[in-house]
């Protein structure tokens, strides 16, 4: 679930979506992270061209592990790289998300929480 998450097609969600339903704890943690980033992705499909780098920012770091320094690194430098008005929408759109790891990748981006280290 996880390697699929990272793929980054929303075309595998559903199937996906069964594992969500696994008995082993681990595996859904898993897949509900990559389904709400898969999800996530599928619901910016339609964002400004300029904006696009820093969704995959945030879906890139709503993936990352603490100490994975260079994805939060790579990450933030393509937050910093937009314009503040397409930084602004971006992360607010992502706060709105009614997954926590986008959430959450959002408060990062935005400098509300800290990296994880």
């Amino acid at each position: 679930a996880w390697s699929v998450g990272e793929y980054g097609d929303p075309a595998v969600l559903e199937k996906l979506k069964p594992l969500l339903l696994d008995q082993e704890n681990t595996v859904k943690t898993v897949a509900r992270n990559a389904v709400d980033r898969l999800e996530y992705l599928q619901s910016e499909a339609n964002a400004k061209e300029a904006q696009r780098p820093g969704i995959r920012a945030i879906w890139t770091l709503a993936g990352a592990h603490p100490g994975d320094t260079d994805r939060f690194t790579i990450a933030m430098a393509f937050i910093k790289g937009l314009s503040e008005q397409d930084r602004e929408q971006v992360t607010r759109r992502a706060l709105e998300s009614a997954s926590v790891s986008i959430q959450n990748a959002a408060k990062i981006a935005t400098g509300t929480i800290k990296i994880p280290h």
